[in-house]
């Protein structure tokens, strides 16, 4: 086991991962980070994370690239990304996200959470 996610702030339920040249691995998680958002009930889930993993001897790190958020009632930078980043042209990542953004694909109690978003990160 590389690492072991608690579902808070370093996200939950990871879905993808990517290397880079020198051995870091970066992926999404589809819950976890900011607890107060993507909710309908409490405990809220959070709407995920896109994170890099970096060894040093041996043992692994994780830093949070990006938390997605809820801005208002729509999740205007996406939630719940998934399947997982690539990398692009001068090594930024680019994924997707579930929901988020503009439309009307899902709506829970009432709140459009929009149809998904595609996302660029630099690492």
């Amino acid at each position: 086991m590389l690492y072991s996610f608690n579902g808070n702030s370093d996200g939950g339920n990871p879905n993808g991962l990517v290397a880079d040249d020198s051995g870091n691995l970066y992926g999404t998680a589809g819950s976890g980070g900011d607890a107060s958002d993507c909710g309908w009930e409490p405990p809220f889930t959070g709407c995920g994370v896109a994170f890099k993993l970096s060894a040093k001897a041996g043992v692994w790190t994780e830093t949070v690239l990006h938390t997605f958020v809820v801005n208002g009632q729509q999740h205007s930078d996406g939630a719940i990304p998934q399947p997982g980043p690539i990398f692009g042209k001068a090594g930024l990542l680019y994924g997707a996200t579930m929901i988020g953004g503009t439309g009307a694909c899902y709506i829970e109690k009432g709140v459009d959470t929009g149809c998904g978003t595609v996302y660029e990160l630099v690492p």
